[in-house]
């Protein structure tokens, strides 16, 4: 049989201007199980059919399908998620995620004070910085730091370092799937934002599950500080497996996922708020149990209705006539569109440097910090001095050289203060914009005219300013 690999190599050399997002998606084929990049796309599609609709240009949640009702805050943001990841795989297009953030905005406003629950409008953040990395539009990263600001101010608790739940002011106690839903949002700020303030609040919080929720010798993950009882949400220990691995702690992240499949088995069946798709996420992005994540899945989506929607428990087969809530439905979808299908393969960090374009010296060996941020075989990363851990060359211009495999092994070159964004996956360019690094506008959206010079698998195109260039070789073939 004959399977096809894409090599990708970029050239991205300018002072000035930077393709923000160019998601490059690398073809072969990988270890046989049930579920397929087709069923994905198969589930991606019936749950939007079922839930998503427009007004007036504008994108909105059901809350459950026939319903006319507008999703609310959180459940929409959190469905926002995966439509984000949908874009990345090629499953839809940025136009439906501006679309959610017009419907969004109309429906729930940018002042957010009305909203008590500080995990609401901290948490949304997540989606929002996620809408910005895929349209490039600063409204939304700048909606997202305004969210953040807003449940963390109200919600940090200084006794322990966590963040409570709702507004108070006597006997705060933090909670934790309030406290890490949030890290990987304000850490992500940290990388688009001129604010060290977010990584030390990132850190903080990671410091807070540390210290006050996780037993590192069982890896349970307790709802609230100093519990001897495990949290009930799986979500919790997918948001903790994120953020342990994200911080270096494999391990921790490794006990967490393991306490968890023992907890609840491969139906996941026990999870009281039913956001099981927040820990199949954090497998198929860690690469930790990603084999129990498949089970899962497979186990789940045999129970589909004839609509192909799945629902918790996944356990049993849903009614073709029954009322199927959209926040539930999303679980199974948001576990597919992470976890990796039958026709993937890995992509390999072989080495990074990051180092002065001039060769001054010889920079930062950071191939560890690469490796640690791939997941689910894609690399998305803000490359900075603050991302690669500090800066090897300060007054120089720096580029991050990294040789990585997918098949066979690529070499990728992406200059200081602009984004890598490899997805190995289907052969495609999902999306390019290019833009301004100083944010001073959204930029243009490119992928068409990228998408359109493709010939043979092949891209050779000078970006604008000379110095420029981004080269996709031909297609490699194996028999």
């Amino acid at each position: 049989m004959k399977t096809t690999t894409y090599k990708t190599l970029y050239h991205l050399r300018s002072a000035w201007c930077l393709l923000i997002s160019i998601a490059l998606l690398l073809s072969a084929t990988g270890a046989a199980f049930a579920f397929t990049t087709a069923d994905r796309a198969a589930a991606y599609g019936a749950w939007k059919n079922a839930f998503y609709f427009t007004s007036n240009g504008r994108g909105y949640f059901r809350d459950h399908d026939g319903s006319s009702t507008v999703q609310w805050f959180w459940q929409f943001g959190s469905c926002m998620d995966v439509v984000n990841r949908a874009v990345q795989l090629g499953l839809d297009s940025p136009a439906t995620v501006d679309a959610l953030c017009q419907g969004f905005t109309n429906q729930y406003g940018l002042d957010w004070s009305w909203n008590t629950w500080n995990d609401d409008v901290s948490g949304m953040s997540r989606s929002l910085v996620g809408a910005y990395e895929i349209t490039g539009d600063r409204t939304w990263l700048n909606l997202a730091k305004s969210g953040f600001d807003l449940g963390y101010s109200r919600g940090y608790v200084p006794a322990n370092g966590g963040l409570d739940e709702y507004v108070c002011t006597t006997d705060c106690l933090e909670a934790t799937e309030t406290t890490d839903g949030i890290i990987i949002p304000c850490y992500m700020l940290s990388q688009y934002l001129p604010d060290s303030g977010y990584a030390t609040k990132a850190q903080g919080l990671y410091n807070y599950l540390l210290n006050y929720t996780f037993n590192p010798t069982t890896g349970m993950v307790s709802g609230t500080p100093n519990s001897t009882d495990s949290s009930l949400a799986t979500s919790d220990y997918g948001f903790f497996m994120q953020s342990a691995v994200l911080y270096g702690n494999t391990s921790y992240a490794q006990k967490a996922a393991d306490y968890a499949w023992n907890r609840w088995g491969v139906g996941m069946n026990s999870s009281s708020d039913g956001a099981s798709g927040f820990c199949l996420r954090a497998m198929g992005l860690t690469g930790i149990n990603v084999s129990r994540a498949q089970q899962t899945i497979n186990t789940a989506w045999s129970f589909r209705n004839s609509r192909g929607l799945t629902s918790p428990p996944w356990w049993y087969r849903l009614s073709d006539t029954a009322t199927v809530d959209n926040y539930a439905a999303m679980q199974l979808v948001m576990g597919m569109l992470n976890v990796p299908p039958a026709d993937t393969v890995i992509l390999t960090i072989n080495s990074a440097t990051y180092a002065p374009v001039d060769g001054s010296n010889g920079g930062a060996n950071v191939t560890n910090r690469i490796a640690n941020n791939v997941s689910n075989n894609s690399l998305s990363l803000a490359v900075n001095n603050t991302s690669m851990g500090g800066d090897p060359a300060p007054g120089h211009v720096k580029q991050l050289t990294m040789i990585c495999t997918v098949g066979e092994q690529n070499t990728v070159i992406t200059p200081e203060n602009s984004t890598i964004n490899i997805r190995v996956e289907s052969g495609q360019i999902v999306s390019a914009r290019y833009a301004p690094v100083d944010g001073s506008n959204s930029g243009t959206d490119v992928t068409s005219l990228l998408t359109g010079n493709i010939s043979n698998g092949t891209l050779i195109m000078s970006v604008t300013i000379p110095q420029w260039e981004v080269i996709l070789p031909p297609a490699m073939s194996n028999s």
